[in-house]
């Protein structure tokens, strides 16, 4: 079969559309080309570091007993100082409980909790725990109705939050606020709180209180300490 050529002008219309084609990849690498040429920058904010405070309570008397008295007669007293520490970061309440054993003929006997004052031998502190001082017992009468047995003893409330007796201590951060994204958390702990403090406890057989019947009687008492961080903690 004889073949035709094309005539001239379909041949036309097919140059006219590639030419047509080659205009718009032009113009589509030109808008390419003009966006790649946009100015930018960037940076990077890091070293975002963060950390958690401590609140640590020590006391100078963690691997000894703090106070006791052997042989005690009615009218017999002794009186010892506990150093108690906040080595943390973040100021911190606390509280203490007694528990006792090996208590015979019920003794518990009677103490007094008092903050240093001008020194624990003259026990002229503040009294934190305790009630009428031994020495001002002239007459016979109940202990019950004198004093508060050791296995009572008691500061604060181990509750959370702040309660009633709890002792404060500040932290080793607590001398600026501490800076929270554009805020501060001020210092949780008065300025007027140290990060130590000396409690005088004295334990005493009452002259006019303790009868026959505690002859030859016995108690061991624990005291322990719990604290918990005073900020975001009312």
């Amino acid at each position: 079969m004889t073949q035709t050529s094309a005539s001239p002008r379909r041949r036309g219309v097919r140059r006219g559309l590639a030419v047509l084609g080659l205009a718009l990849g032009l113009t589509s690498v030109s808008a390419a080309s003009f966006s790649l040429a946009l100015f930018t920058s960037s940076t990077n904010v890091s070293a975002n570091a963060f950390s958690t405070g401590t609140v640590i309570l020590t006391t100078d008397k963690a691997a000894s007993a703090l106070i006791g008295f052997t042989n005690m007669l009615p009218g017999d007293s002794v009186t010892a100082p506990l150093l108690i520490s906040n080595t943390g970061t973040g100021a911190l309440r606390y509280s203490m409980t007694t528990t006792v054993s090996g208590e015979t003929k019920g003794l518990g006997s009677q103490l007094q909790v008092k903050t240093l004052g001008t020194g624990c031998g003259t026990f002229d502190g503040t009294l934190l725990y305790g009630n009428i001082d031994p020495t001002l017992i002239t007459a016979p009468a109940t202990i019950e109705a004198l004093t508060k047995p050791i296995k009572l003893a008691f500061l604060g409330d181990a509750a959370e939050g702040n309660q009633a007796g709890d002792r404060v201590l500040a932290g080793s951060d607590n001398a600026a606020p501490v800076v929270i994204g554009s805020a501060s958390r001020a210092n949780a702990a008065s300025g007027s709180n140290p990060t130590s403090e000396t409690l005088c406890f004295r334990a005493y057989l009452p002259k006019y209180a303790t009868g026959d019947a505690f002859q030859g009687a016995a108690v061991t008492a624990s005291f322990a300490f719990v604290a918990e961080q005073t900020a975001n903690n009312p």
